[in-house]
């Protein structure tokens, strides 16, 4: 849930949908998919897969957002690296 606390994203979204072309308000509510990646020894302990359905199950509860993994609105990256 950090992710959802700590980002901004009702401003993101809303640029997202400006880039995008789409109305400010939307007919449907926004779909989406998590996806989570890890490079490294340093988060090795941490299961990507469990990482996006966290994710996934934040922003849909905090947002209104339904998760869909075939042609969503919007992909959610979340990159876990040494460096």
């Amino acid at each position: 849930e950090w992710v959802v606390d700590t980002c901004i994203w009702d401003p993101a979204v809303a640029l997202w949908r400006r880039f995008q072309g789409l109305p400010a308000e939307p007919e449907a509510p926004l779909t989406f998919k998590v996806t989570c990646r890890r490079k490294g020894a340093r988060f090795s302990h941490i299961s990507s897969q469990g990482v996006a359905v966290a994710l996934a199950s934040s922003l849909a509860a905090r947002h209104g957002w339904r998760a869909k993994v075939r042609s969503p609105d919007l992909e959610v990256r979340v990159l876990f690296g040494d460096s």
